[in-house]
Parts: C-alpha cells; structure tokens; sequence
C-alpha cells in the first residue's frame, strides 16, 4: 500500500498519465487483489478484519486491526477502483485490455467498494481518539523516563519480546497515518491521537524523528519540532542514537527529514494545484529557500520568519 501510495503522489505532482496507463493502474489493481484476499470477513460483526498484522510501529508484535494498515490497504483499493473508473471514461480501449489481460471480474470491484465500507477501524468515541489497533490499550504501561534517559534504543536493554507486551510505540504509526492523509482526519483527532501517542513513542526507530517533527510542526509544537527537526537533522552527523557506524547513512530517515523541513517547516501544501506556504519556521532560523517542480513548472520557495511565498519562474523542460 505505501508503494501504491508513492505512485499516486507521483502521479499528483507530474500529471504523468502515462505512467498511470502503462504501470500504476495495473499495480493498483493486484495489489487490491491481494489486500481483498488478506482480509477476513465477519458474518456476525459484518465487518472486515485485518488479523495477524504488524504496522509500522515494530513493537506491537502480531496484532488486529491495525489502524493504519487498515486505512492505506483501503486507499490502495479505492485506488484501484479510481484507476478503472477513469480508465472507462477516458481510454475504453486501455481499459478493456487491461480487464481481459489480468482476468478482472464484475464483482471485483464491488468486493472492493465492500470492504472500504466495512473495514473495522478501533477507534475510542468518547475520547474521539483513534487506537493503534485491537490489544495496544490491553498491553502493560512502562515507566519510560525509568528506564530511557538517552537516544539509545531500549531494546539494548529490555529484551524486543518484553517490549512488544509493553504498552508503548517504538516510531511513528498512527501519527504517520495523520501526515500521510491529513485530509482523513478533524483537527481534534489529530491532537487526541499527538497527545496520547507522542509521550508513549521511544522513537527507537531512525525513521521516527522527522515524521514527528513534521507532526509538531503543522500544530504549533514548536519546541518538540524544532528539537525533533534537529534530532532528524543530525542523525547520522552527530551519531544521535549510536548506530550510524554499525549500521551506515540512515536513507529513508534523511527522506523524513527532508519532508519535515519542506512540508514542516516551510508548510508547503497545494491549493486549486498550485504551491503555496504556511510557515513554521523555528526562532533560530533566519530564512529558508528552495526549488519546486510540479506539472511541468519551477517555483520558487522563499522562507522566512515573517511569512513566504512561493513564485513562479518559468516552464522545466529537463
């Protein structure tokens, strides 16, 4: 589902339809065909279950319902469904090969609109506070600050079978669900989900500082996302967990860096598909610039402590 995701987002930001016609739709479609057949179906509940799932937070074992699998396995599927719709209208001949050549049946799609329908999703309505997934609130409390007082991961010091039946998170998941699909979600679940989530988090993953900076970021945080901007920043320079010499440049944690910085600090979203800027730019900064390509067409993004802006400069032909 996160490959599928990408493609999407690719697709969003090139308007590369090709790409769709000749890779993304087919992808879409099998790996809907694969979310349908990992799904598990409850005539008594009328529901659809994820059993046997691990999501992004590694220490939550084997569990049910993920959260965040559930919702992204849904956005794959309504991918897919996107995919053949537009297909349909806009390139019959396309479509009608694709239906032949991978076999797709009349109630495929229809089993897909099923389950987004019925998925279950855990979810604290009183709290307005979505759950990890179905056992996270019957695991065990941990003391942290007894036991974490540095970066080092607590698994060099509490085996990873006793942490997965403590109650904590060892990197971002259902605050990674929030920055990936914002539009999904209230103000307020976001804020129930940063204020019950981000104490608990031990952050032993690299891959876990700039997602939650980028979180901190967008809600006013401001000293937890400077300090976890900073934390994502240095890494690997500053060896921040111990790890960068056993284990080398930390890639896809430099990934979320970037995207703090950019979609953080900067606030670079898109309105009627055009870039503009929410600024959070943290007090010991002076400025910030980049370069943006979208559709065909360079921007330039200027940050600074009294707001931003995003200008247009000329066509990319590269």
């Amino acid at each position: 589902c996160d490959v599928s995701f990408a493609m999407d987002r690719y697709i969003q930001a090139t308007g590369d339809i090709r790409f769709l016609l000749d890779y993304a739709a087919e992808v879409y479609i099998e790996t809907a065909r694969f979310w349908e057949s990992r799904f598990t179906y409850s005539k008594e509940q009328d529901r659809y279950n994820m059993l046997f799932v691990k999501g992004p937070d590694e220490y939550c074992g084997s569990t049910q319902n993920n959260v965040y699998t559930n919702i992204l396995a849904c956005h794959n599927l309504q991918l897919a469904l996107d995919a053949l719709e537009f297909l349909k209208e806009k390139y019959a001949g396309i479509y009608n090969d694709l239906i032949k050549r991978l076999g797709i049946k009349s109630d495929e799609p229809a089993k897909w609109r099923d389950i987004i329908h019925k998925v279950s999703i855990p979810y604290d309505g009183k709290k307005d506070l979505y759950l990890q997934d179905e056992t996270f609130m019957l695991l065990e409390p941990l003391d942290i600050q007894s036991h974490k007082t540095d970066n080092i991961p607590l698994y060099h010091s509490i085996c990873f079978d006793r942490l997965q039946r403590y109650r904590v998170v060892k990197q971002a998941d259902l605050v990674l669900l929030m920055v990936l699909l914002p539009e999904h979600f209230t103000i307020n679940q976001k804020k129930t989900v940063w204020n019950f989530y981000e104490p608990i988090t031990l952050h032993d993953s690299t891959l876990s500082y700039g997602i939650h900076a980028l979180f901190a970021s967008r809600f006013g945080e401001e000293e937890k996302a400077e300090d976890y901007l900073y934390k994502s920043l240095y890494l690997d320079l500053d060896n921040i967990m111990d790890n960068t010499g056993t284990e080398g440049l930390h890639l896809a944690a430099l990934g979320a860096a970037w995207q703090a910085a950019v979609f953080g600090v900067a606030g670079l979203h898109f309105e009627n598909d055009l870039p503009k800027v929410s600024p959070n730019l943290p007090k010991g900064w002076k400025e910030m610039q980049f370069t943006l390509f979208h559709k065909g067409k360079r921007f330039r993004i200027d940050i600074h402590q009294n707001g931003g802006s995003a200008e247009y400069i000329d066509a990319y032909h590269g």
